[in-house]
């Protein structure tokens, strides 16, 4: 948790430091206690103390300037559209800091939200110059942790408080040896109320020895009030795409540095592909480009591959004027619910497509022609005069004054429509929505 904010994470941020300005190393508390239930360290020369605003956290050197640390660290600057993060090397405490650095980049997960913060707890830092070269880079792990990780040793450091309760003893380098609690797809579990990571850790590793190698495989994220029960640490494996993309762009031969070039990549260097991780929204690109706002998810209405995530949409199999967000596939266990058919390599709903006749509603909006059934709370199209037969199993029946396909005979209640009600409602809705109706978007 970041030190200096509530456990909500909410901080004031204070005034940005002026271009190319170093801060003063701080004047931290000195104490002889250690991390809940662990000891001082020198011995982690990578674990860094950065301060955002009002607030400080932990951080791991994982690049010559590439600093790995949780997003609620950073998601005050980035919302705000600042910068005010400083990293500080050495272990503090009574030893005191050895240089410092300004933060030139911020990147966070995109779905991070802080009103979630259990969710996408992952963010990096980017420098202004190389860290100090003394100063070793951390491996960290981007593989399917085994199922022995389960009960398995792991080391976590950090910067934080030493007695949840008082929020003192902040300031040192310090670690702790844990055995993993829990695990999921996501989280490692650890920590207990003799020993456990607490306000001040947040973004520091969780260390494990993997091929003779300690490793980092999880970020400090969050726990109980006082640290006094299981705390949550998220691993880095969950994050794979997000991680290589971002670190890619800012690390390595095929980093975002005005230089293209195109052998020896691991994902494409953003100088030769505007799709990529360079601070500028593409459109029209085959793959998510990080740089965009959030569009539509799975069912999601519509109109081109750019309004949605997955940058896959795609037309009704009833309804071809109807086209909703769905992901790539090559066979149907390739999709997730509520998609549950692979055709032509891309998903699809096995009942009506979303907004389609037949589709559930609960008001016109949330249908293609803008009118719900409000009797049977299904979305209904115009019929009769000419216009296509309805399909099974609904027939040609008067709703609110007009001839629809729903349920049952001719009478019912008017219909909801978006804005309106009865014939008058459903006629002027057909015209408004001749082209397909503004996309709804759900935002994680």
């Amino acid at each position: 948790m970041k030190l200096g904010i509530s456990f909500a994470l909410v901080m004031a941020l204070s005034a940005c430091v002026e271009e190319g300005a170093v801060e003063p190393l701080p004047d931290l508390e000195s104490t002889s206690e250690s991390i809940i239930g662990g000891i001082e360290d020198s011995s982690s020369p990578s674990v860094v103390l950065s301060r955002h605003g009002a607030g400080e956290c932990t951080g791991t050197l994982i690049g010559r300037r590439v600093i790995l640390t949780a997003a609620h660290c950073i998601v005050d600057d980035i919302e705000a559209g600042g910068n005010s993060a400083t990293i500080f090397f050495g272990d503090g405490g009574a030893a005191g800091f050895d240089s410092n650095q300004r933060v030139q980049h911020l990147a966070m997960h995109r779905y991070f939200d802080l009103a979630q913060v259990q969710q996408y707890d992952i963010g990096m830092m980017r420098l202004r110059e190389d860290a100090p070269a003394e100063i070793p880079v951390m491996p960290f792990n981007l593989e399917p942790l085994p199922e022995s990780t389960m009960g398995a040793t792991v080391r976590t450091v950090g910067f934080g408080v030493t007695n949840g309760e008082t929020q003192t003893g902040a300031g040192t380098k310090r670690s702790a040896f844990f055995t993993v609690n829990s695990l999921t797809s996501v989280h490692i579990g650890l920590g207990d109320e003799t020993k456990n990571i607490c306000q001040g850790d947040s973004g520091g590793p969780t260390l494990m020895d993997i091929g003779g190698t300690e490793t980092v495989v999880a970020v400090s994220s969050f726990g109980s009030n006082f640290c006094m029960n299981e705390s949550k640490v998220v691993r880095t494996d969950a994050y794979r795409d997000w991680m290589i993309e971002v670190y890619d762009a800012w690390d390595g031969p095929c980093q975002f540095d005005g230089e293209c070039v195109t052998e020896g990549c691991r994902t494409p260097d953003p100088d030769c592909d505007s799709c990529g991780f360079d601070g500028f929204c593409a459109t029209g690109c085959d793959k998510l480009d990080l740089d965009c706002p959030i569009v539509g998810f799975a069912t999601d209405l519509c109109s081109n591959n750019d309004g949605c995530e997955s940058r896959v949409c795609v037309e009704g199999l009833d309804d071809p004027r109807v086209k909703y967000c769905s992901e790539s596939c090559e066979t149907a266990g390739d999709c997730p619910a509520p998609l549950s058919i692979c055709e032509d390599g891309a998903c699809y709903v096995s009942g009506p497509s979303p907004g389609a006749q037949g589709d559930d509603c609960t008001a016109g909006s949330d249908c293609r022609s803008g009118a719900c059934d409000p009797d049977h709370s299904i979305c209904i199209e115009q019929c009769g005069d000419g216009l296509p037969e309805c399909p099974d199993p609904y027939s040609c029946v008067k709703v609110g004054g007009v001839k629809a396909c729903s349920i049952g005979s001719e009478g019912g209640c008017a219909v909801a429509a978006a804005g309106r009600t009865g014939a008058a409602g459903f006629a002027w809705l057909l015209a408004a929505f001749a082209a397909l109706v503004a996309v709804r978007r759900r935002r994680r």
